[in-house]
């Protein structure tokens, strides 16, 4: 689902907007757009769906403005540059937050080791290292709140009972929020980290993309393959998918990289289980490929419901609890399918078929 039908453009013919404007006033309003820059991932997917309905004609003004992405007004790291129009760099990106009666968890040994440990597997479970934890008691919650946040956010809020094994159980949930949020801990300015596996003792594994707009493109895979449950640690495979696109990463779009990139990575991105692949019904299928609007990979808010409601039902009437693989026969499906079933748990994983049985893409 596009942001720029989620956003304030909403309701606008874009497509006739798009056509009737003449290039140079085109050349000239973009730019103006992006210096509101507040959040690059929003800024971005609002200039490829701009890009998408645009004349072929003018699309070098869209790649214009996405080679001149402010990203230093992201990146700014003392507190005397932070403006209200720039999000703050020194935003707490992980935190629990503890009610009054357990403040005797703050400075506990067992729970810092609980989180100690649960970093450590997940960086190499995952491919990621987690953020710093910080654990804090709050005298504005209630006394036995428990509290998680992400980036100053609250992502999850509930009460803890008082006694032995809370330590447990704060590291256990802890754990289900974080595996929910990986994707938001990387950036642009991670991926050299994220090449040397977050240690700089260690040595490149593959060499990245030396530009910024191709450096922004492999960020997005690496944050959609997280927010699918799927590892980034296999930094070969995954450079390779990304450079294989016919005509360079700057000429691939979103899907084509990704699909690419997912092929690299398979079988890591299907569910660690022995249950089966099983495709989504035929009928069902048809009834997405129908509601979707192709050329923007947009649906309708209600056709959208509708169609979770009948998977999740599907899901319900006939699969095991999971976590699970399901696929879809079209590629372009995949991650509509996959947004639909986004928030159930345990974890569904969506494939293409063409992934599964041709997973290096060729023949």
């Amino acid at each position: 689902m596009s942001t720029l039908q989620e956003e304030s453009l909403e309701g606008f013919d874009v497509t006739s907007l798009l056509a009737v404007l003449p290039s140079d006033v085109l050349a000239e309003a973009v730019p103006i757009f992006a210096s509101s820059l507040r959040d690059a991932n929003r800024y971005w997917n609002r200039l490829e769906a701009m890009k998408d309905r645009a004349p072929s004609d003018k699309a070098a003004v869209f790649d214009s403005a996405a080679a001149a992405i402010p990203l230093g007004n992201l990146l700014k790291l003392r507190r005397s540059d932070i403006t209200s129009r720039v999000l703050s760099p020194s935003a707490r990106a992980c935190e629990i937050r503890l009610g009054t009666r357990h403040r005797k968890l703050q400075r506990s040994a067992l729970l810092a080791e609980k989180i100690t440990e649960l970093r450590e597997r997940l960086k190499v479970e995952s491919g990621l290292a987690i953020p710093g934890v910080r654990v804090a008691v709050s005298k504005s919650e209630p006394s036995d709140a428990l509290t998680f946040r992400v980036f100053e956010q609250v992502v999850s809020r509930t009460t803890l009972t008082h006694g032995p094994g809370a330590e447990s159980i704060v590291a256990e949930r802890f754990e289900s929020i974080v595996a929910d949020n990986l994707f938001r801990w990387i950036a642009v300015d991670d991926l050299d980290l994220w090449n040397v596996f977050w240690s700089f003792d260690s040595e490149p594994k593959t060499a990245l993309p030396v530009d910024l707009v191709d450096r922004v493109r492999l960020t997005r895979i690496l944050r959609t393959l997280l927010s699918e449950g799927i590892s980034i640690a296999d930094r070969t495979a995954i450079m390779d998918g990304f450079n294989s696109v016919a005509g360079g990463p700057i000429k691939g779009d979103g899907l084509s990289l990704l699909t690419a990139v997912r092929r690299r990575l398979y079988p890591a991105i299907i569910a660690d289980t022995d249950e089966p692949v099983v495709p989504v019904p035929a009928q069902l299928e048809q009834s997405i490929a129908e509601a979707l609007d192709r050329k923007h990979l947009t649906m309708r808010r209600d056709s959208a419901r509708r169609l979770q409601r009948e998977l999740r039902a599907w899901r319900t009437d006939e699969l095991p609890d999971g976590p699970l693989t399901i696929s879809v026969t079209t590629t372009s499906l995949r991650p509509i399918v996959w947004h639909l079933l986004a928030a159930d748990r345990p974890r569904i994983y969506v494939v293409a078929e063409d992934e599964i049985t041709n997973p290096d893409g060729r023949g």
